[in-house]
Order: C-alpha cells, then structure tokens, then sequence
C-alpha cells in the first residue's frame, strides 16, 4: 500500500486494525517503543504513557536481549515466533515473539507481536 495514497479511512481502518488486535503489538524505532495497543497493556499492565518511549530492552527480562533476538530470528524464518520472556508491571511474563521490519517516517523500525504460552 502507498502511503500516500492512504485516505482518512484508510488510517481509520490501520488504527482501528492495531488497536483491536487480540495479540499484543508495539512499533518499536531505534530500538524505542513509539506505540503499544491494548492488548499489551492488558497482558502487561503498563499503561502506554508508562512504555512509549523507553528502549524496548528495558523490557525484557533477557540478559542479552538484541543479541539472543537476532539468535532467533536466524534460527528460524522471521514470520515464525520464539520463546522469550517479558516485565510486566507486576510480574515477568512468558511469551512468544515475531517481528518484521517497517519503516516509519523514514526511519527502520519493527512491528513486534507478542503472543501468550
């Protein structure tokens, strides 16, 4: 889709799309979180104020997060999901992550989805 071909509605539909994802989602640019949905912040409890922002590595409870994420990526094919671990507010939490790569603004980003064990 080109996005500047994108109308009211188009946006109106990708926001609505985000945001009512069962499944956690964060775009993450330059390794910071930009935006999460509301998915994440129920399976988490962070309110976006508290995340958007930060280094998305403040988030996971891995030592060597970007290392042993790209580790995963190149032991499987991108569009699959690995195991992995995450801080919630109150509690660490299991899950499975998937990326991709996005472009916002002109800068490389990623779209992150999270799923539950």
């Amino acid at each position: 889709m080109d996005k500047n071909m994108l109308n009211n509605s188009d946006t109106d539909i990708l926001r609505e799309a985000f945001e009512s994802s069962s499944d956690p989602v964060i775009v993450v640019v330059r390794e910071k979180i930009v935006l999460v949905n509301p998915a994440f912040t129920k399976i988490t409890a962070w309110p976006a104020e508290e995340v958007v922002g930060k280094n998305f590595t403040e988030f996971t409870m891995d030592t060597a997060p970007m290392k042993n994420y790209i580790k995963g990526l190149t032991r499987k094919k991108t569009v699959a999901f690995y195991p992995a671990e995450i801080r919630g507010k109150d509690k660490p939490i299991k899950i499975n992550i998937c990326s991709t790569k996005i472009i916002v603004k002109g800068q490389y980003g990623r779209l992150v989805i999270l799923k539950m064990d």
